[in-house]
């Protein structure tokens, strides 16, 4: 029996690619596992290897930060529908009110989040580490940044 580990190179196979595949759109391992063809241990196992684990929360991320800027490609739309049933005399109280308070709630949700930063991690540009991220700039999870680690040896190096 063949088992597929990391390659040297930090490649996947196309088993493991098909893998990452199913795993983003499946809701169990188990489903994903059937869905590429692969056995639930062998991915359970996939899941443990760092460079499988690293593209699989890239592709993750990626998917994450693509739907939620569909979402907000939409706000606008959504907040006018919500601002013009609150004006419209004519539409039910209730409906007006449900819109009232609607946009209410989705702008202090809006001030609590931006109040409390959800932490996440970065992929280092440089040594491929996962790192904490310690910015408020509103940046995605998993994006490539530089670690501090690398940009103190970057700075180290341009001294000497």
């Amino acid at each position: 029996m063949r088992r597929e580990t990391e390659k040297p190179d930090g490649q996947l196979s196309a088993s493991q690619e098909k893998a990452i595949a199913a795993l983003l759109s499946c809701p169990t391992v188990r489903d994903a596992a059937e869905q590429s063809g692969v056995g639930e241990s062998t991915l359970w196992r996939w899941l443990q290897l760092p460079a499988f684990e690293q593209l699989y929360k890239q592709a993750r991320a990626g998917l994450i930060t693509g739907a939620r800027s569909r979402l907000e490609a939409s706000a606008a739309a959504a907040v006018e529908t919500l601002r013009a049933i609150c004006e419209d005399r004519s539409a039910p109280a209730t409906a007006r009110i449900a819109a009232a308070r609607a946009i209410l709630s989705h702008v202090m949700r809006g001030e609590l989040a931006a109040e409390v930063l959800e932490p996440h991690k970065h992929l280092c540009n440089l040594c491929q580490q996962e790192f904490n991220c310690t910015s408020t700039n509103g940046c995605a999870p998993f994006e490539w940044a530089t670690c501090q680690g690398c940009k103190g040896a970057k700075a180290s190096d341009r001294a000497h």
